[in-house]
């Protein structure tokens, strides 16, 4: 593995073979990943040279001096013309930050078991690890916290995984709406994780658990297969509704995606006009080109590709214009601030007159009320979703619902 792998905002240092890295006793705030050649690592110089060790690609040296002040305890050499990528405290904290509570609660340890073990040595005026990565004054606190969240996030993990494996989770289906006349075009199936008492556990608060530790991945493929299922029942009589299925980012960004997709429609006897793949904008910003690619690729394929949120992220003109969508979905937080001012509506008009110039499909989240439904289809859109026509509704709750003729909000 290289540093390009690891570390984020790194740069590059060329040393020469007979260079010096750094010396023993030097201050130091910098750790070196050896991305080609060979070091020495020393204490002592003249007769009492010692030679602790030869490193060479793959190695970490100088590791002490992002989680400690004291200086450096070695000198370091080249031994031949060597390349290394630069680790800054910065970076060390940057990753923490981003990290699973509960690795960050093993890197801490491990830190705080590696500072103690140098300080046994007798290491000189040793600070804790801690106070080097989260900030002076915080550190018991920041502790404390690494440690509570973690303990919850493996809760969390452990009850979500047992919920799957024993198949209790759920899908409810809220039904999108066209605006003129009522009729129900489709259902954005929606996670649902019973509590036992009657309720829901919060997606807020598994879904990201389930992304950090990497279950998202299992999760969208239940939720793919089930959602698939679901969508030929729902296909009853005349009523021909398609299913939007919620793709996650990482999943959107797994190379087996397309394949996986395929797999269960053949699996369950769907057809690729059943379903729309909802992506967020944030899902393809990692890899644009990629992004662009895959979507080119669903529509080639047959099914409806929804960009999901928009407005609330990093949409501009060209950006839409690139990408092979035809629907456009308009955040509920755009409605929210219709209800306190005209600003909400200015922004929902613009992106509507957007999505239809560019022959898209605009569908506007968080319809509550009649009055609402009324505005908004007057500034161009045509398909709605909220509460006020109906909340997320579970697959027999659905199939009665396309039984009850045109969709009305009564508030």
């Amino acid at each position: 593995m290289t540093a390009q792998v690891l570390i984020d905002n790194h740069h590059r240092r060329l040393v020469r073979a007979g260079d010096t890295v750094f010396l023993e006793d030097e201050p130091g705030d910098t750790a070196f990943f050896v991305e080609s050649g060979q070091l020495e690592v020393s204490r002592g110089s003249g007769d009492e040279l010692f030679v602790l060790a030869h490193l060479g690609p793959g190695e970490i040296i100088g590791e002490m001096s992002l989680i400690d002040a004291s200086p450096r305890s070695a000198t370091v050499r080249a031994l031949s013309d060597a390349e290394l990528s630069v680790i800054d405290r910065a970076t060390l904290n940057q990753r923490l930050q981003l990290a699973d509570p509960l690795v960050q609660l093993l890197v801490h340890s491990m830190l705080n078991r590696l500072r103690a073990a140098s300080t046994q040595l007798g290491a000189k005026e040793r600070r804790a690890s801690l106070v080097e990565v989260v900030g002076e004054g915080r550190e018991a606190d920041q502790v404390s916290s690494v440690h509570q969240s973690a303990r919850a996030s493996a809760d969390i993990e452990a009850r979500l995984r047992l919920a799957l494996e024993r198949d209790e989770l759920e899908l409810h289906y809220q039904p999108i709406v066209r605006f003129d006349g009522g009729e129900t075009v489709g259902f954005e199936a929606l996670l649902r994780w019973p509590d036992g008492e009657g309720g829901f556990h919060s997606p807020f608060e598994f879904v990201p658990v389930a992304e950090q530790s990497l279950m998202i991945l299992d999760i969208d493929q239940w939720v793919m297969r089930r959602a698939c299922e679901d969508a030929l029942r729902l296909r009853c009589g005349g009523s021909k509704p398609y299913v939007s299925i919620n793709v996650s980012s990482r999943q959107f960004a797994s190379s087996a995606f397309l394949d996986t997709l395929l797999q269960t429609l053949a699996d369950t006897g769907a057809e690729p006009k059943h379903l729309q793949i909802e992506v967020t904008e944030g899902a393809m910003i990692e890899s644009p080109q990629r992004a662009m690619e895959v979507l080119r690729e669903l529509r080639n394929m047959g099914f409806k590709v929804a960009l999901d949120d928009f407005g609330t992220g990093y949409s501009s003109l060209s950006y839409l214009q690139k990408l092979d969508a035809n629907v456009l979905k308009i955040d509920r937080s755009f409605v929210v601030q219709m209800r306190h001012g005209r600003a909400g509506a200015t922004i929902i008009k613009a992106i509507a007159a957007l999505g239809n110039a560019l022959g898209m499909t605009v569908i506007v989240e968080g319809v509550e009320t009649n009055s609402e439904a009324l505005r908004l289809r007057g500034i161009g859109c045509e398909l709605a979703q909220g509460f006020g026509y109906s909340k997320p509704l579970p697959i027999e709750a659905a199939v009665a619902w396309l039984n009850k003729g045109p969709a009305q909000i009564t508030t």
